[in-house]
């Protein structure tokens, strides 16, 4: 069935002017027949019972309120009041002179006598302290993406502070225990196992490419299998070193203790 045509003529209902949409009525008053609604008492307009309302005086019995009756004798906003609170006349807690009851802590109350942070761990722990220190509230900055803290901004400032601090923070790499050093290889091989697979492969490629037509691989092998506990296999001259770049042949190999190798990097005296 197609949409019905609307005639030039109006509304039957003698207080709407609105024009005609379908059987006599105009879209309005055909929406809610409906939906139910007996049209013909004008009783049933909402715009009409507002009116009548404020025309014989049917406003909020609430004492100093001159807004139209809702429901129950009370407007639409002591009547919720009454809704949610159980009392009309309830009013909101003005808190903003009120601070924290938690000792040291001088933030506006939000809640129950507490401050934002103290309240939601009282909310989720049953404690207001629970949870360590509490952290200091963020303060909106000025960034053209809108964020309070921006990641790529946090990402740049560290990187810049570490190119300005770059011999503390080789220092205080070098000052941790090697427990800590091996764990920390560890998440970052298991947060990055592309560049982990990447640099074996690198690795692999530059052996093959060191490695003369003639080389002694049996020898090379000898050489790996009889490395003592806690070292490694050491080129002499660096495979990729500054400047120079040694062969992958036995006489280039050498037994060296981890940590000296480790420290030694690519460098060759």
């Amino acid at each position: 069935m197609g949409r019905p045509k609307i005639h030039d003529d109006v509304c039957s209902l003698d207080w709407c002017d609105i024009a005609h949409f379908a059987g006599g009525l105009c879209r309005k008053h055909y929406a809610r027949m409906q939906r139910g609604v007996d049209v013909h008492d004008r009783a049933n307009e909402r715009d009409y019972r507002k009116f009548n309302n404020k025309k014989h005086g049917e406003l909020c019995s609430i004492d100093g309120c001159g807004r139209v009756m809702f429901g129950r004798g009370w407007c639409s906003l002591h009547y919720q009041r009454w809704k949610f609170h159980g009392d009309p006349e309830w009013e909101p807690v003005k808190n903003a002179d009120k601070v924290c009851s938690v000792d040291g802590c001088d933030k506006f109350v939000s809640r129950r006598g507490y401050c934002q942070g103290h309240y939601m761990r009282w909310h989720r722990h049953g404690d207001p302290l629970a949870g360590g220190t509490l952290r200091a509230a963020r303060v909106s900055g000025v960034r053209p993406c809108g964020k309070t803290r921006c990641p790529p901004a946090m990402k740049f400032r560290g990187h810049i502070h570490y190119l300005d601090n770059k011999d503390d923070y080789i220092e205080h790499a070098k000052s941790q225990p090697k427990e800590k050093k091996r764990e920390y290889g560890q998440r970052w091989k298991e947060k990055n196992p592309a560049k982990v697979k990447w640099y074996a492969r690198r690795r692999k490629q530059d052996l093959k490419n060191a490695a003369p037509s003639w080389v002694d691989w049996d020898e090379i092998e000898r050489i790996y299998a009889t490395c003592p506990p806690d070292h490694h296999v050491d080129h002499i001259v660096p495979l990729r070193g500054d400047g120079v770049c040694g062969l992958h042949v036995p006489w280039n190999l050498q037994h060296l203790p981890a940590d000296e190798n480790m420290s030694k990097g690519n460098t060759h005296d």
